[in-house]
This record gives C-alpha cells, sequence and structure tokens, in this order.
C-alpha cells in the first residue's frame, strides 16, 4: 500500500549510497532519514515550532548518485514520493491481504501462511494473486495475440518487484529479454530510442514488445514514436484473483465497510 506524499525537512544523515542487484544489474539506492516539521505563523509574523516526524527514504538510480555527492546533513530539502507502510502496521487492520501468492495454493499453506502471521482473533486474511490476459495492441485494442512460447519478448517495465511477472512470462515466451526502469518512471525519447535499438537486434522472427498496462499509459506520450517506427507493442492485462473462492467475501466486506462508514 502507498501514498503519495510531498513536504519539506532537513536530512538527517548524510545519503548513504550503496548498489544492489536487480535483475543481474547493479542499481545504485541512497537511503536517507528527514525531518519534516510543521512551522506554525503567529500573528506578528513570526513562526513557532509545531512539532514534526521522521520519514526513511530511498532515492534510485541517478538521483541517489547525486544525492549522494551534494546533500550534507542538515540540508534543508523538498522530498516527493509514496509512503509505504511496515509490515508491522498489520496490527491495526481489520483485513489482511497476502498478495503475489502462486496461482496454485494448497489448504496446508495457507494454513502455515496464518500461522506465521498470527493474526488477531477480529482480522480477516484473505489470499490474492494475479491473472494475466491474452496481451493486446498497444495500437489497437480488439487486436491480441496468445502466448504460446512461440514469442521473443522484450519486457518494458517501470513497476516495482517485477519477480512475479518476469516467473510467468519466462514459462509463456520462447525467449525474454528485460528492460526495467525505477518505479513509476516516466519514459524519455532517449528510453524508447533504447528500446528499439535493443528490439531491432534482436534475434527470430517472431519478435514482439511487451509492456504493462500501467507503463503503456506512460508509453501513450510517446505513440507517434511508436507509430513511425513500426513497432509491436502489446500490453499484458491483469487482474487480481482470490484463492479458495473467496472473491465475492472480499468484495462484500469492502461494500459493507462503506456502507456502514460514519463520519
Amino acid at each position: 500500500m502507498s501514498t503519495l506524499f510531498s513536504g519539506t525537512g532537513n536530512l538527517g544523515n548524510i545519503p548513504g549510497l550503496q548498489y544492489v542487484d536487480v535483475n543481474g544489474d547493479k542499481r545504485p539506492v541512497a537511503d536517507m532519514r528527514i525531518f519534516f516539521d510543521r512551522r506554525i505563523r503567529q500573528d506578528d509574523g513570526s513562526y513557532a515550532d509545531g512539532g514534526g516526524f521522521w520519514v526513511t527514504t530511498s532515492l534510485w538510480g541517478w538521483r541517489a548518485e547525486a544525492a549522494a555527492k551534494l546533500l550534507p546533513k542538515g540540508a534543508r530539502i523538498f522530498a516527493s514520493g509514496r509512503l509505504r507502510e511496515w509490515r508491522s502496521a498489520y496490527k491495526r487492520a481489520d483485513i489482511i491481504v497476502v498478495t503475489k501468492c502462486p496461482p496454485q495454493m494448497s489448504a496446508q499453506e495457507k494454513e502455515l501462511l496464518i500461522q506465521e502471521i498470527k493474526p488477531f482473533p477480529h482480522q480477516r486474511i484473505f489470499f490474492s494473486y494475479y491473472e494475466y490476459g491474452r496481451p493486446y495492441s498497444f495500437f489497437n485494442g480488439l487486436q491480441r495475440i496468445p502466448l504460446n512460447g512461440n514469442i521473443d519478448a522484450l519486457l518494458i517495465s517501470a513497476i516495482a518487484n517485477t519477480g512475479y511477472l518476469t516467473n510467468y512470462l519466462e514459462g509463456q515466451t520462447k525467449s525474454l529479454r528485460i528492460l526495467e526502469f525505477e518505479d513509476h518512471h516516466y519514459f524519455s525519447n532517449y528510453d524508447m530510442s533504447q528500446m528499439k535499438r535493443i528490439f531491432d537486434n534482436m534475434e527470430g522472427e517472431n519478435k514482439i514488445i511487451l509492456t504493462t498496462e500501467k507503463d503503456a499509459v506512460r508509453m501513450e506520450l510517446h505513440r507517434e514514436f511508436l507509430t513511425e517506427s513500426n513497432i509491436p507493442v502489446f500490453v499484458l492485462p491483469v487482474r487480481v484473483a482470490f484463492h479458495f473462492g473467496e472473491g465475492l467475501a472480499f468484495d462484500q466486506l469492502v461494500k459493507d465497510y462503506l456502507l456502514n462508514f460514519r463520519v
């Protein structure tokens, strides 16, 4: 779960730069602690301290390297990104959804996870997984193709944690290459040129570019380039499904909560 957040605060430490492995590539990431203060304007025009809070943040890519070089401890900075809750936040939930489960899940596996989570008596646990559909053309949503193991695909992805997706595609394609960007990345002209260069150098007569529905929205900015380049871009649809036939029960719980909500 994530929420968009923007604020101004002071850096509590020099950004700690490290390189982590992401699908075989070393990606720079800088971890920082930022104190976001609240300044309250007084009647005389001065400001009083209204408290504040600390947030641990992570910065990826070239921005991480730049921050490690340029930002000293105590620097006043503006931060914008997504807040993600710690796993321990489940303690205040009424409903817990264990996401990205394998498509096949046994009752025994379910019970082992429940024992590991140790839910409170009032908490209801659901187990969900992704169901992928037949890819449809970026240019014509009515045109669909099957993934039958005879396709060489280049996956363009700017989402977090692509392991679930790549595991699925590796079993559905003849070969899979991946051009991966940081989460929520907006594609530049250079990115599109790089994608075309990689695609043109791929072998095989039956080759396509695959992307997610989320990333296809950001590719719309480059529709003219993609059309002129005659690149076969296909979008992989996905839906969330629930194990053990509990999808309707989950929907009903959410509806009941909304209908009974009082301010």
